[in-house]
């Protein structure tokens, strides 16, 4: 009986990791449609974000994100370099922290994007987080989520 219990309570501990569901939510901190506004991604995904881990943010053709010029977050520790061209916004592991584990929530604060015009629907964005780095782009994961 003691053993039975005792490998119940660790699987409680470990299925927990297997099972745990990923998220990832873009918002603008404040709507202000045709101004610029700074964005967040909450993610929490089940594998570990490495100290070189890339995520790629792209962004409708209707969002302008010339004017973005800062990039952090608090919960990802050793820095952030980030780069954007017409319709993305790449933020890069500086490779300094320690690699974030499975199902960690995180969040990205980064901007400022205007969005150009007002969106009937829910605009689509692509995410994509390669998790080694983009040298090894077979080791990534996609998300399309939507944005209001």
């Amino acid at each position: 009986m003691f053993v039975i219990r005792r490998i119940l309570i660790g699987m409680l501990f470990i299925l927990p990791g297997i099972t745990a569901a990923q998220t990832l939510q873009l918002r603008p901190l404040k709507k202000a449609p045709s101004k610029p506004v700074l964005y967040e991604l909450n993610m929490r995904v089940n594998r570990d974000i490495s100290s070189v881990a890339t995520i790629e943010i792209q962004f409708p053709a209707h969002f302008d994100l010339s004017a973005v010029k800062i990039a952090g977050s608090n919960a990802i520790k050793g820095g952030i370099r980030f780069s954007v061209d017409s319709t993305t916004v790449v933020l890069q592991r500086t490779g300094l922290g320690p690699t974030v584990p499975a199902g960690q929530s995180v969040s990205l604060i980064f901007g400022p994007v205007v969005q150009k015009s007002s969106p009937t629907n829910v605009d689509s964005v692509w995410v994509r987080i390669f998790f080694e780095g983009v040298q090894k782009r077979s080791n990534y994961q996609a998300f399309k989520i939507g944005i209001r």
